[in-house]
């Protein structure tokens, strides 16, 4: 009897050891910027709150992979080759993380576009007289 509970012990043990060892290979798909931002939400209670993320696959998605992000409720916005813009509740991020066929994730970033003059600029371009 005793060795049954021994051996059962045994199993859990080692099938909550490989859960953490997944775990961590899926944290370190995400970069440490979002990782913040994750606790932060977490912290004020917002995990539904939906976020935008960046991520990148490494396999061409099938519909098969469509379907697996649709039911994790992961909304694609737009891809540019392997590279994808996505919406998706806060609590979901690390369920996106576990899944093999991506390699990164990240939070959106914001870009500032900045007029450029050009008229300080042409004297650069002119062409040399040889």
């Amino acid at each position: 009897m005793h060795l049954k509970i021994f051996f059962i012990t045994l199993f859990f043990a080692l099938f909550l050891l490989n859960c953490k060892e997944e775990d961590k290979k899926a944290l370190q798909k995400i970069s440490p910027e979002l990782r913040s931002a994750l606790l932060d939400l977490n912290k004020t209670g917002d995990k539904q709150k939906r976020i935008t993320v960046v991520f990148k696959v490494n396999e061409d998605l099938t519909d098969l992979h469509y379907e697996v992000l649709k039911r994790k409720k992961v909304k694609i916005i737009a891809n540019i080759g392997p590279i994808f813009t996505a919406s998706l509740p806060a609590e979901k991020v690390i369920d996106l993380a576990k899944m093999k066929f991506i390699d990164h994730i990240q939070g959106e970033r914001t870009f500032k576009l900045t007029p450029v003059d050009t008229s300080k600029s042409e004297s650069q371009f002119k062409e040399s007289k040889k």
